[in-house]
């Protein structure tokens, strides 16, 4: 059974836009997305219970 704070709409995981995840122009890097992703899930699954 899922816990409700990962059923339960919306959920959001904030992340700040870090100097490192953007180009020269100060354009965030479409890459960086993709650790956040993963973030994002280790989190929900976390917040299920699953180690």
């Amino acid at each position: 059974m899922l816990n409700e704070s990962v059923t339960s709409l919306p959920w959001r995981l904030i992340k700040r836009v870090l100097p490192q995840h953007t180009d020269h122009g100060g354009v965030m890097w479409h890459g960086a997305y993709v650790g956040w992703l993963e973030e994002a899930r280790v989190e929900a699954l976390s917040a299920t219970g699953y180690p």
